[in-house]
């Protein structure tokens, strides 16, 4: 009888070790759909590459940088995760793309939505 106890505690390791990459299986998969649902968002929908050539397109590594951040699965990383991409977005409008009074408007269409009165 003990000299099975090894053979016994062997399969048990084995079964847990089978049960966890079970889970981390699954976990891996709805990662990788939240990645692929996010970005198809970005890139069929606002279609970034397209309507702003001059920009950086940089939704994956905004994610990653959100992951960082939030690295609990209750908060939301997407929604920071677009959050940064929008604001790499206007930083490139602000560096690339507009004149001296195109960003004076733009400054201060941004500083109104900030204003409550």
């Amino acid at each position: 009888m003990y000299k099975y106890i090894y053979i016994y505690i062997y399969i048990y390791i084995y079964i847990y070790i089978y049960i966890y990459y079970i889970f981390f299986f699954f976990v891996f998969v709805f990662q990788n759909l939240n990645v692929v649902f996010s970005f198809r968002w970005w890139a069929k929908d606002l279609d970034v590459s397209s309507n702003l050539p001059f920009t950086r397109d940089r939704i994956v590594e905004c994610y990653f940088w959100a992951l960082g951040v939030y690295f609990e699965p209750q908060y939301s990383r997407w929604i920071t995760a677009k959050l940064a991409a929008l604001g790499t977005i206007i930083d490139d409008i602000y560096d690339a793309y507009g004149t001296i009074e195109e960003l004076n408007l733009f400054t201060i269409a941004i500083d109104r939505l900030g204003t409550s009165k």
